[in-house]
C-alpha cells in the first residue's frame, strides 16, 4: 500500500541526418529507410556473446524530395548503423565514420545488390501461384527483414538487394486436390496433402529468362517401427520428431537433458509401427523414447532431409541396466537421508545422469542406465565419499553387481564475513574452499546460510589444510572483483570457524592504462590478475582505458602473479605481463597493444545446419604447429563470422575447431575437438586490417 518515487534519468540521443542516393548517383526521393542501431553487449554484463551484434531497436524515417532524412533519439553507444532501403543492399556506417562526418552531414550510397530469379513448379512443369517461398541467407549477409516472397501467376519469384552468396530456397505448404497454389504450412487449415521443395543457387547463376527451378513434390510421411530389446514392452514408448534444434545436438544426443523442441507422436504398442506427417522442412531428427524425463531409455538419433525421407525407418531401443547398491559408513552401517548421484564419466556437462534418495537401510536403485562408464557420488549433510566411485555398465548387461558406497564423516567450516563497503558478487557471492594451489574443492552439499547472521556453513569436506574464500566487489556493485581468503584446517566431525574481513585484507594493487599503438584508449576491456592460472582480481577498463586491480597477496609471491588484458570476450588475451615485486603495496602495468586485425567468414551454403555449435578459431603464429591444440590461443566465435583484433605484424595460420563426436572430455574445445576448416595462412602488416578472409569448412 506504499507509494515509491523513482527518478528516471533520461539521456538526450543523437540526431543523425544526411542524404541517401542509389548506386547510380540519383537521390532516393520519398524512400522509407530503416536505421538499425547496432551495439556490442555491455562488457560489465555477461560477455558470453560479446562479439554478437545486438540491436537497440530501429528508427524508420522517410526521405524528402531532395533525398534528405533526419533521425532523432539515436542511442549514443552504437558501434555501427545499418541503413536499409527496400530491395537494396544494406549499408553499414561505423560510429567513427558517423562522428567524422558530423552526424548530421552523412552522404549514404545504397547499392542495388544482386537479384535471384526463380520459379516454383510441380514435377510435370505446372507452375504454383501465390505460393510462399522461403529464403535462408548466410549470416554474412547484411540484409535484414522479410525472407519470403509470393509467386506470381506464372509461378515466378525474385529476391532483390542480396549478396552474391549461395542461398537456400524452399517451399512448404498444403495443397487441396489439384489446386494451383499451396497454403502456408503454418496455417491452421491443413486439409489436403503436404508438398515440399528445396533448392539453392547464387544470384549470378540466375536471370529473368533463366530462373532457378524449384520443383515441388508431395511430401512422404515418415513411416517405420520401433524395436524393443528382448522381453521389454513398448507400452510407454513414443517417437519424437524435431528439426534443426535437435539435429544440431546429434553428437551429444546421448547426453541430452531436454528433447530440443521435438514433438511426441504415438506408436502402436503391439507392433511398434508409427506414421508421422507433421515435421519441419529442412533437417529432421527422429528417435524413440520410453516415457519422459532426463536420460530416459531411447534409440539412437536418426537424421535426414525432409525432402529425402527414407522408405522405411527402424528405431531400436538401446538396452538398459538396473543399477542397485547401498551407502554405508566406515563401520559398514547404513546411512540414511543420502542422495546418490550418478554421472557419465568425462561428460561435457556436470549435471548428474541419475540421482535418487536412499531408503532407511541406505539402499538405492537406479534404473535405465545405458552402457558406458559412470562415476557415483553422494550428497549428505555429514558424510561424503573419499573419492568418486567409478563403475562400468557393459553392453547387454541386464543387472550389474550391487555397488557399495562407503562414506566417511567429514569436517565442516563456518564462514563469517565483514565486508565494510564491499558488495557480494550477485551470482558468485557464496563462500567456498580451495586447496593449497587455490583449486576449488568440490562439494555436493550446497552452502547453508546461518539464520539471522552473515555466515554460511560449508561441508562436509575431507580433513586437510584449506583456504576459505569469498569473492566480492570492492566499493560498489560495479567495482573491481576481489577474493579474500583465510587458511583453515578441516578436522573430521568438527566445525572450524573462519572470519573473513575486508579490513584485514593484505591489500595489493595493480593499476595502469591500456591503449592501442595509435594512443586510443581501450574502453570496456577486461583486466585480470591471475595466480597460478586462477583469477584473483578483475575489472573493466574505464573511458580512459584505466584499470585498478586490488587483491590479496603475500610479500614474496610476485613470481606467481600475472596481469593480462582481454577483449570483451575473456577467452582472447591481447596483452599480459608478469607482475613485478609488490612489497611496496602497488605497481603499475601499462599496455600498448597493436591494431592489426583479421576479418572473415566461414560460408556453408546450407543455412548453417552443418555447424552444430559455435567454433573455436585458433590464431597460430608462424613457426608453431596449427594441428596441435594449445590453450590460450583460441577465440570462440559465432559460426560463419569472425573478427580477430589486436594482432602484431606477422604471418599467422587460421584454423577453426569444433566438437568431435564420441565420449571423452568436458565442455571445452581442447579435450574433445576436431578440425572444422582447412588451415589458412595470412600476413598482417602493422596496423593493417585484413578483411575478406574465407575459411573452407571440412566434413566430419
Amino acid at each position: 500500500g506504499e507509494r515509491s518515487i523513482i527518478d528516471a534519468k533520461l539521456t538526450r540521443g543523437l540526431t543523425i541526418a544526411g542524404t541517401v542516393e542509389g548506386g547510380n548517383g540519383q537521390v532516393l526521393r520519398q524512400a522509407t529507410i530503416d536505421i538499425t542501431c547496432v551495439r556490442h553487449r555491455d562488457p560489465k554484463r555477461s560477455s558470453s556473446f560479446a562479439y554478437m551484434d545486438l540491436s537497440n531497436g530501429y528508427i524508420r524515417v522517410k526521405t524528402d524530395a531532395d533525398g534528405r532524412f533526419i533521425a532523432r533519439a539515436v542511442p549514443r553507444d552504437f558501434s555501427k548503423l545499418r541503413v536499409s532501403v527496400q530491395d537494396k543492399r544494406p549499408l553499414d556506417v561505423s560510429a567513427d565514420e558517423a562522428k567524422s562526418a558530423g552526424y548530421e552531414s552523412l552522404r549514404l550510397t545504397i547499392e542495388d545488390g544482386s537479384t535471384l530469379f526463380g520459379r516454383v513448379v510441380l514435377a510435370d512443369g505446372r507452375p504454383l501461384t501465390e505460393t510462399a517461398v522461403h529464403f535462408e541467407l548466410p549470416e554474412t549477409s547484411r540484409r535484414w527483414g522479410s525472407l519470403s516472397a509470393l509467386t506470381d501467376a506464372s509461378g515466378r519469384f525474385r529476391i532483390d538487394g542480396i549478396e552474391d552468396d549461395e542461398i537456400a530456397v524452399s517451399v512448404d505448404g498444403w495443397r487441396a486436390g489439384d489446386a494451383p497454389t499451396l497454403s502456408s504450412a503454418r496455417a491452421k487449415d491443413k486439409s489436403g496433402t503436404r508438398w515440399l521443395g528445396k533448392a539453392s543457387a547464387r544470384a549470378s547463376e540466375t536471370a529473368v529468362d533463366e530462373p532457378l527451378d524449384l520443383i515441388v513434390r508431395q511430401a512422404a510421411p515418415i513411416r517405420g517401427r520401433v524395436v524393443a530389446p528382448e522381453g521389454e514392452s513398448l507400452e510407454r514408448c513414443s517417437v519424437w520428431v524435431g528439426g534443426d534444434s535437435l539435429v544440431r545436438h546429434k553428437e551429444r544426443f546421448s547426453e541430452r537433458t531436454s528433447n530440443h523442441r521435438a514433438k511426441r507422436f504415438p506408436i502402436d504398442p503391439e507392433t511398434g509401427e508409427f506414421e508421422v506427417i507433421e515435421f519441419e522442412r529442412g533437417e529432421v531428427g527422429i528417435f524413440a523414447q520410453v516415457g519422459g524425463g532426463k536420460h530416459a531409455q531411447s534409440s539412437d538419433l536418426l537424421t535426414f532431409d525432409a525432402t529425402e525421407i527414407p522408405d522405411r525407418i527402424e528405431l531400436t531401443l538401446n538396452p538398459v541396466a538396473a543399477f542397485t547398491g547401498q551407502v554405508v559408513d566406515e563401520d559398514g552401517q547404513p546411512i540414511e537421508r543420502a542422495k546418490v548421484k550418478v554421472s557419465k564419466d568425462n561428460r561435457w556437462s556436470l549435471r548428474p545422469w541419475r540421482e535418487v534418495e536412499v531408503d532407511h537401510a541406505g539402499r538405492f536403485r537406479l534404473g535405465a542406465l545405458p552402457p558406458g562408464e559412470y562415476v557415483a557420488t553422494i550428497q549428505h549433510w555429514d558424510y561424503l565419499l573419499p573419492e568418486p566411485v567409478a563403475f562400468v555398465v557393459d553392453e547387454g548387461a541386464s543387472s550389474p553387481p550391487p555397488l557399495t558406497l562407503q562414506a566417511v564423516f567429514g569436517g565442516k567450516v563456518r564462514v563469517h564475513w565483514e565486508l565494510g563497503d564491499g558488495v557480494l558478487e550477485p551470482r558468485t557471492g557464496l563462500p567456498f574452499l580451495t586447496d593449497q594451489r587455490l583449486q576449488r574443492v568440490a562439494n555436493e552439499q550446497s552452502p547453508r546460510r546461518e539464520p539471522l547472521s552473515d555466515s554460511y556453513l560449508l561441508g562436509p569436506f575431507l580433513p586437510g589444510e584449506r583456504f576459505a574464500c569469498l569473492r566480492f566487489r570492492h566499493g560498489s556493485p560495479e567495482g573491481p572483483s576481489v577474493t579474500v581468503r583465510h587458511p583453515v584446517t578441516v578436522v573430521a566431525r568438527q566445525i572450524a570457524e573462519v572470519h573473513l574481513r575486508s579490513s584485514e585484507l593484505v591489500r595489493r594493487v595493480v593499476e595502469g592504462r591500456a591503449v592501442d599503438e595509435n594512443g586510443a584508449a581501450l574502453v570496456g576491456y577486461q583486466a585480470w590478475v591471475d595466480r597460478d592460472g586462477q583469477s584473483i582480481s578483475y575489472c573493466v577498463t574505464d573511458d580512459e582505458g584505466r584499470f585498478v586491480l586490488p587483491f590479496q597477496a603475500a610479500v614474496g609471491e610476485a613470481g606467481s602473479l600475472t596481469a593480462r588484458l582481454t577483449t570483451h570476450m575473456a577467452s582472447w588475451t591481447v596483452a599480459q605481463a608478469v607482475v613485478p615485486s609488490l612489497d611496496a603495496g602497488s605497481t603499475s602495468v601499462n599496455w600498448t597493444v597493436p591494431t592489426g586485425s583479421i576479418q572473415g567468414s566461414i560460408p556453408t551454403g546450407d543455412g548453417g545446419r552443418e555447424l552444430s555449435s559455435r567454433l573455436m578459431l585458433e590464431v597460430v603464429p608462424l613457426g608453431e604447429d596449427p594441428t596441435e591444440r594449445v590453450r590460450g590461443r583460441g577465440l570462440h566465435i559465432i559460426p560463419r563470422q569472425f573478427e580477430i583484433p589486436h594482432l602484431a605484424p606477422g604471418v599467422y595460420t587460421l584454423v577453426a575447431w569444433r566438437y568431435a563426436p564420441g565420449e571423452g572430455g568436458r565442455h571445452d574445445f581442447y579435450t574433445r575437438s576436431e578440425m572444422a576448416t582447412k588451415p589458412f595462412v595470412v600476413k598482417v602488416g602493422r596496423g593493417e586490417t585484413v578483411d575478406g578472409v574465407t575459411l573452407v569448412l571440412v566434413g566430419r
